[in-house]
């Protein structure tokens, strides 16, 4: 979900009216329908998003919903998103040649990750040298845990 991730931070930071990279925000789970994003943990500049003058939950549900649509307007414009999956692919390939340590949301088989195991799903990584060195696990709302698990839930027969 690296690319929603991007999207989504872009989104944001418009109706911020600051830079993408200030905004720390995730869409996890699996790329796809279920995936979702992390309200309650996204920040900029320390700051709790939705402690922010202006922010509401409304403001941030119409920022992923945009995200949401991104991928349908490029292939009706340009048949396809390859050219951004194509970033995507250096970010990571860079990340683990420079071994940055860098944090991305990526796909991996989860061991007793909040109770979810035996599932690749898209959780926030440590990228370096060594390929994905640490995945971290996010402190998610109910509600959030519930889409978490609603991903797994469509990809678990999948993985039998």
């Amino acid at each position: 979900t690296m690319l929603d991730t991007a999207r989504f931070r872009f989104h944001l930071s418009e109706t911020l009216g600051i830079n993408p990279r200030s905004v720390h925000a995730y869409i996890l789970g699996e790329h796809g329908e279920s995936a979702f994003p992390v309200y309650a943990n996204i920040t900029v500049g320390g700051q709790k998003l939705l402690e922010l003058p202006g922010m509401t939950e409304m403001a941030v549900t119409e920022a992923y919903s945009k995200t949401r649509e991104a991928a349908s307007k490029i292939i009706t414009a340009k048949g396809a998103t390859y050219y951004a999956i194509g970033v995507v692919v250096v970010k990571i390939m860079q990340a683990i040649f420079s071994d940055a340590k860098m944090v991305y949301p990526l796909s991996v088989t989860l061991h007793n990750y909040l109770g979810i195991s035996e599932v690749a799903l898209s959780v926030p990584c440590v990228l370096g040298s060594k390929g994905i060195e640490k995945v971290l696990e996010v402190d998610l709302s109910d509600t959030e845990k519930r889409s978490l698990e609603a991903s797994a839930a469509i990809l678990l027969p999948y993985c039998q």
